[in-house]
């Protein structure tokens, strides 16, 4: 059929009309998506930041990395630490000490939880466990395991050892356990100062167990200069005498010692707690500390930290 001039062009008119209505529709459509999805992400937002306020206890568990914590409202908060235990490679290992204190945090200030790692076979645990020593011909039974990491809270970011030179933003430390080898018992970690390590081998060899740290100094090995930590870390013995390995000490606000032979324990780490801080309790590894759930007690921290923030006003 063939069309004039006047029906070619009502029917293009039909046509376009009929296009634009489509596009219009389509256009409609995608607009009313977009703001359901908008408005989606924006109730989504709404949800997170009322559970966010409405929560009162937030648990940080191992993770190898600091985590960021951003404060929900203006009100007290306790902050409760656990360090880690030490490695063992059949010994006794040192306990994680526990620390707590009652602080004033402002609205959407951020703080920094790092929780410290058990120590391993010759390795220390992260944030500040000191590495152990493989003895030479003889990996196993005359080698020493890492010590146990610290963990802390600060302003700041970064593994313990990284803010010595910003120790004004270190709220709370719990030190971590001294670690040992085949046998002897590492330093419990925590308190005002850390345990020393001992030797269940013989005696003697006490002199070479690792030192536990204080508040103001790091660890050595007790009767000589080798495994010392330092700020945030605890000492790394590597090969002493005669090719024997050593435990590596405790990571804390100062490291414990590491020991100077397999069947010595190293020193635990020290725990802190900043003087603006109310209601501080620093507990040794070797006494009776809350467990992290808040349900019950135990002999020090066993494997890996703990840290855990509770709104209290």
């Amino acid at each position: 059929m063939k069309l004039n001039n006047k029906g070619f062009a009502i029917s293009i008119i039909i046509y376009s009309v009929g296009s634009l209505a489509v596009l219009t529709l389509i256009l409609i459509l995608a607009i009313d998506s977009g703001i359901r999805k908008n408005n989606t992400t924006i109730v989504d937002a709404i949800k997170d930041e009322l559970n966010s306020a409405s929560k009162s206890r937030w648990t940080f568990t191992y993770s190898g990395t600091p985590e960021a914590f951003t404060v929900p409202s203006t009100g007290k908060y306790k902050l409760e630490v656990w360090g880690a235990s030490g490695g063992t490679l059949g010994g006794t290992a040192g306990n994680g000490g526990y620390a707590t204190g009652t602080v004033t945090l402002t609205y959407n200030s951020k703080l920094y939880i790092v929780v410290g790692g058990t120590g391993e076979h010759y390795d220390g645990g992260y944030n500040g466990g000191g590495d152990g020593g493989i003895a030479t011909g003889s990996e196993g039974t005359q080698s020493g395991a890492g010590g146990g990491g610290a963990t802390h809270i600060a302003t700041s970011t970064g593994t313990l050892d990284s803010l010595q030179t910003k120790q004004s933003s270190i709220l709370i430390v719990a030190g971590g356990g001294g670690g040992t080898g085949n046998q002897g018992i590492g330093g419990a970690g925590g308190g005002a100062a850390g345990k020393d390590g001992y030797d269940t081998y013989n005696s003697l060899y006490n002199s070479l167990c690792g030192a536990g740290a204080t508040q103001s100094r790091a660890g050595c090995s007790i009767s000589t200069t080798a495994g010392c930590g330092s700020f945030g870390k605890g000492g790394n013995m590597s090969l002493y005498e005669g090719g024997y390995g050593g435990a590596g000490g405790g990571g804390g606000y100062y490291g414990g010692g590491g020991s100077a032979r397999e069947h010595a324990g190293a020193g635990g780490g020290s725990s802190y707690v900043a003087s603006g801080l109310t209601a501080v309790q620093l507990i040794s590894g070797d006494e009776l500390v809350p467990t992290y759930t808040g349900q019950d007690t135990m002999l020090g921290n066993t494997g890996n930290g703990y840290a855990v923030i509770t709104k209290l006003s």
